[in-house]
């Protein structure tokens, strides 16, 4: 099973899906970047005030998304504004369930009325652009994402929501060794998964088959 057929024509992409592609391009060598700075132990990317494992997460959001659009023969407008509106989805969907895991804290996020204007415009043109190519029915791909995220979140809160900064934001229902260190890994596999469920809503039913050729 592959990502892409084996007849994949990179030339004849990149002259149908000029934007989509160029974008994808971009973001891939963005990544590469970020995951530089990850190694040099930068946790922050520089210009976008964003962790550096979060621009690589969501990188793949929005690269996962054209690779499954494509593949379905989408127009190139319609694959680039899906795989955008699915990422500013995953960004302010985990950066809402986020902020609601601080005790007080969501009211305060609530009250910030550009912020909550993103993430809903994120969350509704997810629905408005991408609602006919969303499988969610039988899709094991994407309860399985969510599960494996839902455990790791849930494990991340149970052992106090450490934080990077040496803090813990919840009391400790279980107790380890090393807990920043676990919080650090629960943060980034966490985000890592849900990120995989949202590009899950757009897998092509069979991969590599006569209806999916590029």
């Amino acid at each position: 099973m592959t990502i892409l057929p084996q007849n994949f024509d990179f030339k004849r992409i990149m002259k149908e899906y000029r934007l989509s592609a160029t974008f994808s391009v971009l973001l891939f060598a963005l990544s590469v970047y970020a995951l530089i700075l990850i190694f040099e132990d930068h946790f922050w990317t520089p210009f976008f005030g964003a962790q550096s494992s979060s621009v690589v997460f969501f990188s793949i959001v929005f690269i996962g998304v054209v690779i499954h659009l494509i593949r379905m023969r989408t127009s190139d407008l319609e694959c680039f504004s899906t795989a955008l509106a699915t990422t500013f989805s995953v960004i302010w969907f985990y950066e809402l369930i986020y902020h609601y895991s601080f005790p007080g804290d969501y009211s305060e996020f609530v009250n910030l009325q550009f912020n909550t204007f993103i993430m809903e415009t994120g969350l509704t043109l997810l629905v408005l652009v991408g609602y006919r190519r969303i499988r969610i029915r039988r899709n094991n791909y994407f309860v399985f994402m969510v599960m494996v995220f839902s455990i790791l979140y849930v494990l991340w809160l149970v052992i106090g929501f450490p934080q990077y900064d040496g803090t813990f934001q919840l009391p400790r229902f279980l107790n380890i060794q090393n807990p920043f260190l676990a919080g650090y890994v629960l943060n980034r596999f966490s985000k890592l998964f849900l990120c995989l469920a949202w590009v899950s809503l757009y897998r092509v039913k069979r991969m590599g088959t006569r209806n999916s050729q590029i």
